[in-house]
């Protein structure tokens, strides 16, 4: 526990608004069920806590599928791994039903009020493979250049935008635990420990003469951080609280490496130098974190500056908005925006959770309605119809990652043609900390 709470994305996720926390809590309660599960020579009833905690993990947040996928094929492992099986395969197949039943019905009321409201039971992934009348329908009926996907892929964006070369990507997986950055996009947005990277591996020592239950649940250990790590990095852009719920099974084998090393340490023939050679090592390891631990803890208190709000000397909306730029547009549209407005946000990401009006949040496909304009197969009356139909009234945008986004997409004369449009259709009613808010004039 000690280990856990040291670790500087534990402490940057207790003090933010995010679900993360409660998602590493539901998926290592899921993981620890599918051990009791073996522990208990497979009775059902533990498989399907697993099941339930796995549930409460996918509706926590999406990353909870990664954890269910992971956790089935843990079970066949851990099943077809233990010598005492006598029921054969059947018990195993009715224990993944139940399993996956359980899951999906604790799921299920996320899933069904994600259908009712959009027609997709996962909202917003696959939405074109749900075929969905959605939000996004004017961007989505909006044809691109030459029929060609802006969207990059997490890695092709890293490669192309951040500049980093192959061998850079391919040592992602190695390097979150070493170059994090809180709030750098590029360094993944937070940081890890480097004492994560390392203690694991001290787990496997002796692994041969380690007792077989003890064994298999390292080995599940190991396979759920690692390919729960590498789905998450290929799958999404590499931010550390996505890859949270993994934290947990490197803490339990980085307490096993000690472990392992204090066993080495008893069994070495020289056990003299051993001893003094490993008790220096956890020594350092121990020092190491508490040390990277106060210093953290230090520049997270210099940066969040609790006591002038704690103590009434700034307001609520200045607090935040110290933090979060954008809460001044926000708060101009809360207080000057009609009731029925509708705003399109570019750049502006899922962040609308200070914005009391109706807005289509960005998925980083937004920016698509705009580039469509540049287009010559269409016409401005075409976009201006398609937005009209949504009820779209007004656009937030995000001047710089706009301006830097569209040196990149568009040539000369197609921002030309994107500047027209915006000076004739949108008029603007807020610019203030790099986000302007326009006004659709339609």
């Amino acid at each position: 526990m000690l280990l856990f709470f040291t670790i500087p994305i534990i402490i940057k996720l207790c003090i933010t608004a995010y679900v993360d926390l409660g998602l590493v809590f539901f998926s290592t309660a899921a993981l620890f069920a599918l051990f009791k599960w073996r522990d208990s020579k497979f009775n059902y009833r533990h498989l399907l806590i697993s099941g339930f905690f796995c549930g409460m993990a996918m509706g926590t947040k999406y990353n909870g599928f990664i954890t269910f996928i992971l956790l089935i094929f843990s079970i066949f492992y851990l099943f077809f791994k233990d010598p005492g099986k006598k029921k054969g395969v059947s018990r195993l197949l009715i224990g993944l039903m139940l399993f996956v039943l359980s899951a999906a019905a604790v799921y299920s009321p996320w899933g069904v009020r994600n259908y009712i409201w959009t027609g997709n039971p996962v909202y917003p992934l696959y939405n074109s493979a749900f075929n969905i009348n959605s939000e996004n329908t004017c961007i989505n009926s909006l044809e691109l250049k030459n029929g060609e996907n802006q969207n990059l892929s997490p890695l092709e964006y890293r490669r192309l935008i951040d500049h980093e070369s192959w061998w850079e990507i391919l040592l992602i997986p190695v390097r979150i635990f070493f170059e994090g950055k809180d709030n750098d996009f590029k360094y993944f947005d937070g940081k890890l420990t480097p004492v994560l990277f390392f203690l694991p591996m001290f787990a496997f020592v002796g692994i041969l003469k380690t007792r077989n239950s003890i064994k298999h649940e390292k080995i599940v250990l190991l396979g759920y951080a690692v390919f729960f790590i590498l789905i998450s990095l290929s799958a999404t852009v590499a931010r550390i609280r996505y890859l949270a719920p993994a934290i947990p099974a490197l803490v339990i084998l980085s307490i096993f490496g000690i472990h392992g090393i204090v066993c080495f340490m008893k069994e070495n023939p020289t056990r003299h130098i051993a001893n003094k050679a490993g008790t220096i090592f956890i020594l350092f390891v121990f020092i190491f974190q508490v040390v990277f631990c106060i210093n953290y803890l230090v520049n997270q208190y210099n940066y969040v500056q609790p006591f002038p709000y704690l103590l009434g000397k700034i307001s609520r909306q200045d607090y935040i908005s110290s933090y979060r730029p954008e809460n001044f547009a926000f708060e101009y549209i809360n207080e000057n925006l009609s009731e029925d407005a509708k705003i399109l946000f570019i750049y502006i990401g899922k962040r609308g959770y200070y914005c009391d009006r109706d807005y289509i949040p960005d998925n980083g496909n937004n920016i698509r309605l705009l580039y469509s304009i540049s287009q010559k197969d269409q016409s401005a009356a075409r976009v201006v119809s398609e937005i009209k139909s949504q009820g779209i009234t007004h656009i937030l945008i995000s001047n710089r990652l706009f301006r830097q986004q569209m040196k990149i997409d568009l040539n000369t004369q197609e921002e030309i043609l994107l500047k027209e449009f915006i000076y004739r259709f949108m008029k603007i009613k807020f610019d203030k900390k790099g986000f302007s808010l326009y006004e659709l004039r339609i």
